[in-house]
């Protein structure tokens, strides 16, 4: 696995565990074969959930198998490597660490949800969306670095899953967060509520269905972007409505930009329809 598809959350929640059963959840994870795995850090997470499901989390049978592979090699067992060591592996660069930075010293968690993050999440808890325990205290703490109209769209996206059919969200959370840090930017709803109140009524009511339908929440259309809009004439911004409305936005992640686009396009098509033969 590449450094880039475990999530910097699903690494805060293997930290928890002791060094030991941390080796040995990593010992797992890479002895699959993970070129079929599409969600790496939902796959990780799976593996450390099953783990605290058993208590401990620790398997003598498996620090039995790692102890004689390393005494094997020469090398110490786990059970006798100074807490934040490493084993090698002779065969892949001997002396390179085997586990450079998925053992990292435990750390402590005091970032805290916003409230009215927490109330929203609260909100999922006491109707039964999911429970407290299935989110550990890490996914949490990375929830809480986002702006709280952040957190809330995140939510808004957690909660349009169909979460009775998703084992493990922790890392379906996880995969969301990462998306949106890697293009889908939140901004302030107000700005587009401005820009939105200049546009004529009936390109007002085609944006409030389209919020509607839950393609795309206010938070993810940038005022400055909503505002291109008033470039067009009343027909034209329908159009770049319906059109943005109809695209596949699921695999769009930035979504301001991919409305620009549609806006800039209607520009050139009656700039050329205008211009003579």
């Amino acid at each position: 696995a590449k450094r880039e598809e475990i999530d910097a959350s699903i690494i805060d929640s293997l930290a928890q565990f002791d060094v030991l059963v941390a080796c040995q959840i990593v010992d797992i994870f890479a002895q699959k074969d993970l070129s079929k795995i599409q969600s790496k850090s939902g796959f990780l997470a799976g593996i450390m959930k099953r783990f605290r499901e058993r208590g401990a989390g620790f398997s003598p049978h498996l620090q039995h198998q790692s102890a004689m592979y390393f005494a094997g090699m020469g090398m110490p067992p786990y059970g006798h490597m100074p807490y934040g060591g490493y084993p090698s592996y002779g065969g892949k660069g001997m002396g390179m660490p085997m586990y450079p930075t998925l053992c990292p010293a435990p750390r402590t968690y005091s970032k805290e949800l916003t409230p009215v993050v927490q109330e929203r999440l609260n909100l999922f808890y006491s109707t039964g969306l999911m429970k407290p325990a299935d989110l550990d205290p890490a996914i949490l703490e990375s929830l809480a670095q986002f702006p709280p109209e952040n957190g809330l769209a995140i939510l808004e996206k957690l909660q349009d899953a169909d979460l009775a059919n998703i084992r493990n969200k922790n890392g379906f959370l996880a995969g969301i967060m990462k998306r949106f840090r890697g293009g889908t930017r939140c901004v302030n709803p107000d700005d587009n509520l401005q820009a939105q109140a200049l546009l004529p009524a009936s390109v007002q009511v085609a944006l409030e269905d389209l919020y509607g339908t839950g393609l795309v929440q206010r938070t993810e259309l940038d005022g400055k972007v909503i505002a291109q809009l008033s470039d067009l004439d009343e027909e034209a911004a329908l159009d770049a409505v319906a059109r943005f409305q109809t695209s596949r936005l699921s695999h769009v992640t930035n979504r301001s930009g991919f409305l620009v686009g549609i806006i800039n396009k209607i520009k050139s098509e009656k700039a050329a329809a205008q211009s003579p033969a």
